[in-house]
C-alpha cells in the first residue's frame, strides 16, 4: 500500500497501472484513506531478530553514486542511543521537526524522538515560514537540515528577526558545508549545531 498526499498521488497514478508490483495507491483525500483511519489500529507484534533488515537507506552520494545501505534493527537502536549520548537526551517535551525528506536524515532522526515519546511535526516541504511557525508553537524543537537548507535559514531576514528560544538542535549533513556559511550559522543559532556524516552507511 502506498499512501500519498493528493498532489503526489496524481503524479503516481499512471505508475499504478504500468508497474505490476506496485501496491495499491491511496490518496489522503480519498474514501479509502478515511476507511483506513476508522479501521483497527491495534499493533500486532512481529517476531524479529536484532540483525534483521529494518531499513534500506540510500546514501546521499556525497562521495560518488548513492548506494543502498542495509540497516538492521540493532543499527537503528544503537544509533538512537548514540544520539542521546552525543547530541541530546530527549523526553516527551521534545519535538522533532521534519523539514526534509523522511527517506533521508529527517526520517532517520525520528527514531530517537519516537523511542522517548517526543512529538513529530512533518512539513510538506522545506519552508522557512513554516519552520518559524512551528518554532512558535512547539518547545524543544530539533530538526535535520541538509547544508543548503541550513544556508537558506541563515540567509533569511525572517529567521534573523525571529524568537529562536524553542530551537534546541539542528543536526546537518548529507553534503559539504562551506566554512563561511557555518560561521554565519553559529553566529545566528549559537551552539545548537551538530554535523553528521555517514549516517546511511554507519548510523
Amino acid at each position: 500500500m502506498l499512501i500519498a498526499t493528493p498532489n503526489l498521488a496524481e503524479g503516481l497514478a499512471p505508475l499504478e497501472q504500468s508497474v505490476e508490483s506496485l501496491l495499491p495507491l491511496i490518496s489522503t483525500r480519498s474514501g479509502e484513506y478515511a476507511a483506513l483511519l476508522e479501521g483497527d489500529h491495534a499493533m500486532r507484534p512481529v517476531d524479529t531478530a536484532a540483525t534483521d533488515l529494518a531499513w534500506l537507506f540510500y546514501t546521499s552520494g556525497t562521495t560518488g553514486r548513492p548506494k543502498g545501505a542495509v540497516l538492521s534493527h540493532r543499527n537503528l537502536l544503537v544509533m538512537s542511543h548514540c544520539y542521546y549520548a552525543d547530541i541530546d537526551m530527549l523526553d516527551e517535551r521534545d519535538t522533532n521537526l521534519h523539514a526534509g525528506p523522511l527517506s533521508h536524515g529527517a526520517g532517520l532522526y525520528a527514531l530517537p524522538h519516537l523511542l522517548r515519546g517526543g512529538h513529530q511535526v512533518v512539513l510538506p516541504h522545506f519552508d522557512v515560514d513554516a519552520i518559524l511557525d512551528a518554532l512558535s508553537r512547539h518547545q524543544r524543537v530539533s530538526m535535520f537540515a541538509a547544508p543548503t537548507m541550513l544556508t537558506r535559514l541563515v540567509n533569511s531576514p525572517a529567521v534573523a528577526a525571529a524568537d529562536l528560544r524553542n530551537l534546541r538542535t539542528i543536526f546537518y549533513g548529507g553534503g559539504p558545508m562551506y566554512v563561511a556559511d557555518l560561521e554565519r550559522a553559529l553566529q545566528l543559532f549559537g551552539p545548537r549545531l551538530y554535523q553528521l556524516y555517514g549516517q546511511g552507511e554507519s548510523p
